[in-house]
């Protein structure tokens, strides 16, 4: 995150996207994503997860700070599908997470 100077890029950022396999317990404990949801925090930026799956109560993803989350395994996908066709699935997600962004 420091190579990257990823804290100037959130600070000037409008709206921050990251992405991770499987949102769970271990993302609240110290994944790359909870660096960035700290930053986003700090900075009051909205924040979007695009994720393969998502194994946390709603409670849980409270903590996450996040403005929007869009995961891969909805509607029936499986694991299978998702991993087969994650580019489509991915740039899709990500559509559906702007396009919701820009709806605020």
């Amino acid at each position: 995150m420091r190579l990257l100077d990823l804290e100037n890029l959130i600070n000037k950022s409008d709206l921050v996207i990251t992405g991770e396999g499987k949102l769970d317990k271990q993302t609240l404990e110290g994944k790359v994503v909870k660096g960035v949801i700290n930053l986003c925090k700090k900075f009051n930026k909205p924040l979007g997860i695009v994720c393969g799956d998502v194994d946390l109560s709603e409670k849980e993803l409270k903590q996450l700070f996040p403005s929007i989350i869009k995961s891969i395994k909805v509607n029936g996908i499986t694991a299978e599908d998702a991993v087969k066709n994650a580019k489509y699935y991915l740039t899709k997600r990500a559509n559906e997470l702007i396009s919701d962004y820009s709806k605020y």
